[in-house]
């Protein structure tokens, strides 16, 4: 009995642990938790509801968890608390997903189900087709279906589509802008790349027209300063008739250069004039072909006026420089006081010339006047000129000769384009020589008594100092025979920011001759000045070696701040001071409520061109006498210091060291 018992109890004891453990002894069923629905395809962006039933257990809850293939992490979609399964908004081909169920009672009970990930993505660009007239922009957009992801890869292919020759896509936001000089034929491919989905696209088109041609139409004339490669100064003027529909009709060029002087029939060329304002101008001659990118005010103005750039990426001698392009107007005759402002170089070095002329073509001698001449070594002030005049060839370009005696070792023969009344562009027909200079400028017809400086004035240099520039801007307050104010330098790259002066002022004689002295630190600087009208004048360094030349003008108002600049602005650089300088044209609107700006810009060095650089950045009017400083941020960061002039007028400098070839920037309605 004894043994019996214990054997009972024994068998009762296994029992009961084997009762207890019945995991252990009996394991469950393959599919003791089962997912519903036990496979599923599902769109991106879109959802599915999984189920679980716990076959083992009366605790039905389970922990979801989510695994793929072809995937990681948030790729293979989500999967929530409540088996809430959101497929992902980007498509991975290939991939899947894997659901899983888990018993919190008994982590080693799981059920699956297979998750087949589909896209239905589809792209369609809105407007299908854009016409877009040159320089001018378009936004494209994109309707992306089949994802929560709408975003978009934009590019723009086609025939002739090399180096941006089709336009440029903003590949994020579709902004469109056209070519400044389209292909034939102009009509391209818009593509918009779904990022939910790269293998989905759509398409559409744009056509690039040119009627904006019609807003650059007429006589123009156009004066340009430059260098070659070699360092020798190259002057450039001309009279061209553009009729309306891209094609230069007839015109004359004068160039001087380090071959000698020429004049040039124009015998045809070209245009492009966008929607922006900036333009492409190309003229041929039997000499070759001279290429230009410009910017102007606006279309079709009786005084449209602009900045113009030579821009010939394969000329032989890398000729650059920057200048002015104006309407011209029809006058028959060109007589009357004119102050003048003229720079260039001779053999060994850096020249320049202000001031004043009598032309009346009844009159014996036709031309009498005055000029100061800072040459290398050798500055002269005051000297006495008369001369004659002729004219040369067509009228219709509105050019004339002149000669010009001054006591030099040989007189000056000069051609100049009339522009209109009051203003003309001049260019020396001389082959240079170390004691005859190759200068080039312009001419604007004296207004008003000659008074002595008063107010507020604004000026700006740009002079030679080697192997850079030195380029100055400033203002200063004239009261009577004595001057204050401040300036911005960048002398080869050495900074001088906010310096204060002062100086003293020459009462202007009867043909608007006045002479200036500026004093910054222990530094005294020497000028002369030419009015053309109270308080504006050309302005030189009468006898320092960087010969710096100029302009300076009154500046009205007062209280300036971010808000005095708001608009639109063309801008370009001043007569450069040697080759290794940038010249610069194009556009700007400024935001004077938030301090921004963006444009548009052509520029063009010695070792390269860039056409269509866009341009953003900040402005800050630090003072309210007019001085701030802008900053580019793209297409590079470049610091600036600028004065105003007006609400319509600013001037610029570099004030980076590294920029050893600094301009002056001019910014002008």
């Amino acid at each position: 009995m004894r043994g019996l018992s214990l054997f009972t109890i024994c068998c009762a004891l296994i029992g009961n642990y084997a009762c207890d453990n019945r995991t252990m002894l009996h394991p469950p069923p393959s599919g003791a938790v089962r997912i519903s629905p036990p496979s599923a395809t599902v769109d991106l962006s879109n959802t599915q509801q999984f189920t679980a039933v716990v076959t083992t257990s009366s605790n039905q809850a389970v922990n979801w968890s989510l695994s793929g293939t072809g995937c990681s992490g948030t790729e293979c979609g989500t999967i929530s608390a409540t088996g809430l399964y959101r497929a992902p908004d980007n498509y991975l081909p290939g991939a899947s997903a894997t659901i899983a169920a888990t018993s919190v009672v008994d982590s080693s009970q799981t059920g699956t189900a297979a998750v087949t990930i589909n896209s239905l993505v589809t792209v369609a660009i809105d407007p299908q087709t854009q016409n877009v007239d040159i320089g001018s922009t378009r936004q494209f957009s994109a309707v992306v279906n089949g994802s929560a992801n709408k975003a978009v890869t934009w590019s723009i292919s086609g025939p002739g589509c090399v180096d941006n020759g089709c336009g440029w896509i903003n590949e994020t936001t579709g902004v469109y802008t056209a070519p400044d000089d389209p292909p034939s034929p102009a009509t391209f491919t818009i593509t918009a790349v779904s990022l939910a989905d790269t293998a989905k696209s759509g398409t559409g088109s744009v056509n690039v027209t040119t009627t904006s041609n019609a807003g650059f139409s007429g006589r123009y004339a156009f004066l340009l300063n430059g260098f070659e490669a070699s360092g020798s100064a190259v002057a450039i003027a001309g009279a061209f008739i553009s009729n309306g529909q891209g094609a230069i009709s007839e015109g004359v060029l004068d160039i001087n250069r380090s071959t000698g002087p020429q004049t040039l029939t124009i015998s045809g060329g070209s245009y492009s004039y966008g929607a922006d304002n900036r333009g492409r101008l190309l003229l041929n001659t039997a000499a070759g072909s001279f290429a230009f990118r410009y910017a102007m005010n606006a279309p079709n103005l009786s005084a449209q006026a602009g900045r113009i750039i030579a821009f010939q990426p394969d000329d032989p001698t890398h000729l650059t420089g920057s200048g002015m392009i104006k309407k011209q107007s029809r006058v028959a005759v060109f007589d009357g006081d004119f102050a003048f402002g003229f720079s260039g170089d001779v053999t060994g070095g850096r020249a320049a010339s202000v001031g004043w002329l009598h032309m009346d073509s009844q009159a014996q001698p036709p031309i009498t006047g005055t000029m100061d001449l800072n040459l290398p070594g050798s500055p002269s002030r005051n000297r006495t000129v008369s001369g004659s005049r002729l004219v040369s060839g067509s009228t219709t370009y509105a050019r004339g000769e002149a000669r010009l005696d001054s006591g030099l070792p040989a007189p000056m023969n000069l051609a100049f384009y009339i522009i209109s009344q009051t203003e003309g562009f001049f260019i020396t027909l001389d082959s240079r020589s170390s004691s005859v200079p190759l200068l080039s400028g312009q001419a604007l017809k004296q207004t008003g008594a000659p008074i002595a400086l008063s107010g507020p004035l604004v000026f700006y240099l740009t002079g030679l100092l080697s192997p850079g520039t030195s380029v100055t801007i400033g203002r200063f307050l004239a009261n009577g025979g004595s001057l204050v104010g401040v300036i911005d330098q960048n002398a080869d790259g050495v900074i001088t920011s906010n310096a204060p002066f002062s100086g003293s002022i020459a009462i202007p004689n009867s043909s608007g001759r006045g002479e200036l002295n500026l004093r910054v630190g222990l530094t005294s600087t020497d000028y002369t000045f030419y009015l053309v009208a109270p308080n504006k004048a050309f302005l030189m360094q009468a006898d320092a070696s960087e010969v710096g030349i100029g302009f300076m003008e009154a500046q009205p108002g007062t209280d300036f701040s971010n808000a005095s600049l708001s608009g639109n602005y063309v801008l370009g650089t001043a007569s450069p001071a040697t080759c290794g300088c940038t010249s610069i044209s194009g556009v700007a609107a400024l935001n004077g409520s938030g301090g921004q700006f963006v444009g548009a810009r052509d520029k063009s060095r010695a070792d390269s061109v860039s056409s269509r650089d866009s341009l953003t950045g900040t402005f800050n009017v630090t003072s309210n006498t007019g001085r701030g400083t802008m900053t580019t941020t793209t297409p590079s960061a470049e610091n600036s210091a600028i004065y105003i002039i007006s609400s319509d007028k600013f001037v610029a400098i570099d004030i980076d060291p590294t920029v050893v070839f600094a301009v002056v920037t001019i910014f002008d309605r």
